[in-house]
């Protein structure tokens, strides 16, 4: 296994200050909000303790860092650096932990919004295409199948979801065990999707069924040569 991922509902999440740094200590006490408070004592506190899990130590051994092109990892003392990623819904929070850069996102299905002008903005062509020609009973989870891969890749490149490489980068379905990106349907019409490397071995907690895998495709960029 090259890489592990889990999601855990909120409330049994670990919740250990002791296992942050001092920085993310800080952090945590500058929240005003409580429930943004507990999803991030319960991201970091759980990356910590799946990172123990996968390569060994205790939780509270790992140290957060951050690259110097904006990717998170963990070491430890006794281990190879890991690759992490951290993100939350409403009433879950998910963590990857990998031997590779990474990238994981989850939305839980919402309010109704105009799901066409979202992609509009954010969105391949290929992608606003197939959007359009769902059913508005499958456009949500349609979109947020989409916007979760696409949030994964820009995670796992380190530098956040920029829109002009947004609309150029589409998601094509492909065999799962040729794919670098998965996605699974979550039981409120969401979307959980996780994005790694070509051939990642992949081990997943807390969600059920096989994976969707996916590969990206890029559209070159077009450059204008008149005059």
């Amino acid at each position: 296994m090259s890489l592990l991922l889990q999601l855990m509902p909120l409330p049994l999440a670990p919740a250990h200050p002791a296992w942050l740094d001092a920085e993310e200590r800080a952090r945590l006490d500058g929240f005003a909000d409580a429930r943004r408070a507990a999803q991030f004592l319960a991201g970091h506190c759980l990356v910590r303790q799946l990172a123990a899990q996968f390569a060994g130590g205790e939780p509270g051994e790992w140290s957060l860092r951050v690259s110097v092109v904006g990717r998170r990892c963990l070491d430890h003392a006794g281990f190879p650096s890991l690759f992490i990623s951290i993100t939350h819904a409403q009433s879950d929070v998910v963590v990857a932990v990998g031997t590779g850069a990474l990238g994981v996102d989850v939305e839980q299905a919402g309010t109704p919004r105009d799901w066409l002008a979202l992609g509009r903005a954010m969105f391949s062509p290929e992608e606003n295409e197939a959007l359009l020609a769902a059913s508005e009973a499958a456009r949500p989870a349609l979109f947020l199948q989409a916007w979760t891969l696409k949030e994964a890749w820009a995670k796992r490149s380190g530098r956040g979801l920029q829109r002009t490489q947004a609309r150029r980068c589409s998601a094509q379905a492909c065999d799962a065990a040729q794919a670098e990106a998965w996605t699974w349907p979550r039981p409120d019409g969401g979307s959980l999707a996780l994005a790694a490397w070509p051939g990642a071995r992949l081990g997943a907690l807390g969600v059920d069924g096989d994976p969707r895998g996916w590969r990206y495709a890029m559209a070159p960029v077009l450059i204008d040569r008149a005059g």
